[in-house]
């Protein structure tokens, strides 16, 4: 069985005049490949066909979509997956305040709505901020901890 398209390394040979430099075309042909409808990449070896690539038929879906609806789809997955507590006395989903979240004994998991991002990189995140929040003003009490 013969392999499809052809390898980047003939791509680029076709490309580059004396003097040129060969990263510029692996740039264009990488860009080319995230963007093109019917370029096709394996490994090192492109080619075109006639039916769109699966990668670029779900960019385009992706992009249709809007932001609300993403979130809306993202907040139903939260609590469908919420009602799978395992050995936590209850999962609390994306809970907008501190008195969504009971203050008692039993270990609980709190799931943070997906617009509060997270980064290990980072030292200071949207997902820490709303979690210290949470922890400052939990229970129906809204107590911060400090003064406890």
């Amino acid at each position: 069985m013969t392999n499809k398209g052809i390898e980047d390394r003939q791509i680029k040979l076709g490309c580059v005049q004396p003097g040129e430099s060969v990263a510029i075309f692996g740039d264009a042909l990488r860009r080319l490949a995230d963007q093109a409808t019917y370029l096709y990449q394996n490994a090192q070896r492109y080619w075109y066909a006639t039916q769109p690539s699966v990668n670029r038929l779900a960019q385009d879906r992706a992009a249709r979509l809007k932001d609300d609806t993403v979130h809306d789809e993202l907040l139903r997955r939260l609590r469908a997956a919420a009602r799978q507590r395992g050995d936590f006395a209850a999962v609390h989903p994306a809970p907008a305040g501190g008195s969504d979240v009971p203050d008692e004994r039993e270990t609980r998991l709190v799931l943070l709505d997906p617009v509060h991002a997270h980064s290990s990189k980072a030292t200071e995140s949207a997902a820490r901020q709303h979690a210290e929040q949470l922890l400052d003003s939990r229970g129906p009490a809204r107590v911060p901890i400090a003064t406890r």
